[in-house]
């Protein structure tokens, strides 16, 4: 039996601190006790299971628990295949900008953001759904994403005589002057941003569109080119920008990291 466990009423016993702890808690009749693998306490738990085996003290390790939200009910069937039904994740298909579960000790998204409808009222609730020392973390687009793209489709209206170019979705993103704001606005306390242009390289600029295409890098509700400007398009594209066999296409990323 534990010596955790032994000793008269009243006798005066001496343990070390995390042990003593234990011993406090059983004496103060703590029935359940759950933690987490890896927390810096670590031998509380080791002392509370064995004491669990030899007693009636309920014992669990809980895992932090996970939730994945996304809008688009294939993605997330996709996604919980590949990673397996033992991911111990939650799934929710649900919008980002309607949060309303739980509360959460870390927020993390991935080139989401720029999508956002009312992205100052979206960060303002997920302050709330923060826990105290929270964080939020996340990557978007700036404006000056698919730069290229937006001078060669200027160029192909023109080609073309309409009377007004069509506007991609890019130069309606935030930039981080508006990401530093609207965090603050918000209520976090501590920003952190961090702006970078990145360029890819594509064969041909059909294939960047089928590309932007597959991996819904496009605006959510876009709208389609007629054949003569596509055709317009590609012609400016190659003409102003192909380089050594390639089309260059610029994205402009911003990652932050705000805290509650």
């Amino acid at each position: 039996m534990s010596e955790l466990l032994t000793g008269r009423p009243g006798e005066r016993r001496l343990f070390l601190g995390n042990e003593a702890i234990v011993r406090g808690a059983l004496e103060a009749g703590v029935a359940l006790v759950t933690t987490y693998p890896g927390t810096p306490a670590s031998e509380i738990g080791d002392r509370c299971y064995e004491i669990s085996r030899q007693t009636d003290l309920y014992f669990e390790y809980s895992v932090n628990e996970k939730v994945a939200l996304e809008v688009d009910t294939a993605l997330v069937a996709q996604a919980r295949g590949r990673l397996g039904p033992d991911s111990q994740i939650s799934w929710l298909v649900a919008d980002g900008e309607a949060l309303a579960r739980g509360r959460f000790d870390l927020l993390v998204s991935n080139a989401t953001f720029q999508w956002f409808t009312h992205p100052r009222e979206t960060l303002q609730a997920y302050f709330q759904a923060l826990s105290p020392e929270g964080c939020l973390a996340f990557s978007t687009l700036g404006p000056q994403t698919f730069g290229e793209l937006d001078a060669s489709l200027g160029r192909a209206a023109a080609a073309v005589n309409l009377k007004s170019v069509p506007v991609i979705a890019a130069r309606r993103f935030l930039d981080t002057r508006n990401w530093e704001e609207f965090l603050g606005l918000a209520g976090f306390s501590q920003v952190q941003l961090t702006r970078k242009l990145l360029q890819a390289h594509f064969p041909t600029v059909p294939e960047f569109l089928q590309a932007l295409k597959a991996t819904g890098a496009t605006n959510p509700q876009p709208r389609p080119f007629s054949p003569r400007l596509l055709a317009a398009l590609i012609r400016a594209y190659e003409a102003r920008f192909r380089q050594n066999g390639s089309i260059p296409v610029t994205y402009e990323v911003i990652w932050a990291v705000a805290r509650k």
